[in-house]
């Protein structure tokens, strides 16, 4: 009863997807790329209704609040408020690359780290460095907000346009996905689906998570291969592994700290605080804080590699919250006490040591408009130039120039 419960369902759902897709593009002559729904919708059926569409499209959400009453109940929700920096499993990263189809574009329309959690900081670098070694092809973040531009303060769960911690690390979000800094890892995992036992695998409640692991895939492969699956006459379940396995991205699950280390990107996102991060070319010494928890993208704005810049471009940032927020005692949920302006944001002290040939070296504190507010005292000896950012300056974003 179950597979053919299921069977109706996929049936069902493939006709409509069909038939309204021949009804737009035959009929009506539409010439924009088509899909029906997110590829998770209806578990390993769901995918494979979404394989005869033109591109696979995927949302998550790291922890999104919960509402253990009425539905959407601003007064009663919560969310766990812990960093996907710290999860074994890959989290929403791994979650979200089982679903890459092989020779589809894909794309992830909506993404968030809701507020208020602490964590939020880690969204942009982790999710922008991990798209870029998957070669996926669109980002959205989930969303950007009301229509009143100036209050200063965090309006929601999934606003991007009042949040500091998000805001800071469009940039280096940028460079690292758009400009391409982060390259795309060579070696590929392709998963093999037997078309023929779709329905069958979704009827048995097996996710696209277990037929990833049952074929050999293990979370440290997300970091060193481009994940693809496909619907093929295969008569069983399997995965094929090519390549080399290298990344510029290293997730250490037991430290919690996940890393970037491109030519002319880097990160440090997670439990970093209290010690040094060495990356090629660049030391980041970042002093303790109460959780814990610091990120730190350093980018090149003139795209060279970091010993050969001219320019670049510093992010810091820590927990994020509005004056004055409501925090039950777990600090799951705020109820309806989201605060007040001005948010506050967690300056992060940190000593930066950079391998470079320049002469000379100046280091500016920026405003959020990027215009320069302070100089940041800096030496330079040896081929190597050292500064220290700290919460006096008041800001989350540095420029050196070289």
């Amino acid at each position: 009863r179950g597979l053919a419960w299921t069977r109706f369902l996929a049936v069902t759902e493939r006709a409509y997807t069909d038939g309204m897709r021949s009804f737009l593009k035959k009929d009506l002559g539409v010439e924009a790329a088509i899909i029906d729904t997110q590829a998770s919708y209806g578990g390993i059926a769901g995918a494979f209704r979404e394989s005869f569409n033109d591109f696979i499209d995927m949302h998550a959400y790291w922890q999104h609040p919960h509402f253990p009453g009425r539905p959407w109940d601003g007064a009663n929700w919560n969310i766990r408020n812990t960093p996907m920096s710290a999860e074994k499993g890959g989290g929403n990263l791994a979650y979200l690359a089982m679903y890459r189809m092989e020779g589809k574009p894909f794309t992830v329309s909506e993404y968030d780290h809701p507020a208020p959690s602490h964590y939020v900081a880690e969204m942009f670098p982790m999710i922008a460095s991990f798209a870029a070694i998957q070669d996926w092809d669109g980002l959205f973040q989930f969303d950007w907000g009301g229509t009143d531009s100036d209050t200063r303060r965090i309006t929601g769960y999934f606003a991007l346009q009042q949040h500091p911690g998000k805001l800071a690390f469009l940039p280096a979000a940028a460079l690292m996905f758009r400009r391409g800094d982060v390259e795309p890892a060579q070696a590929t995992a392709r998963l093999r689906i037997p078309a023929a036992q779709a329905e069958q695998l979704a009827a048995e409640n097996i996710s696209m998570w277990d037929a990833w692991t049952k074929a050999g895939l293990s979370v440290s492969n997300i970091l060193t291969h481009r994940l693809e699956m496909a619907f093929a006459p295969a008569a069983k379940l399997e995965a094929q592994f090519k390549g080399e396995a290298v990344s510029p991205i290293s997730w250490d699950t037991e430290a919690m700290v996940y890393t970037v280390d491109a030519p002319a990107a880097k990160a440090v996102v997670g439990h970093c605080t209290g010690k040094t991060t060495k990356l090629s070319g660049v030391e980041f010494d970042v002093k303790s804080n109460p959780r814990n928890f610091a990120v730190l993208t350093l980018n090149a704005v003139d795209a060279r590699p970091l010993a050969q810049s001219r320019r670049l471009l510093l992010a810091a940032a820590g927990n994020v919250e509005n004056t004055g927020m409501g925090w039950n005692a777990e600090h799951t949920s705020v109820g309806t006490r989201w605060g007040s302006a001005p948010t506050v944001c967690e300056g992060i002290a940190a000593r930066v040591t950079l391998t470079n040939g320049a002469r000379t070296i100046r280091v500016h504190a920026l405003d959020g408009s990027g215009a320069r507010v302070a100089e940041v005292p800096a030496t330079l000896a040896g081929g190597k130039l050292s500064f220290d950012i700290d919460p006096q300056f008041k800001t989350l974003w540095y420029e050196i120039v070289l």
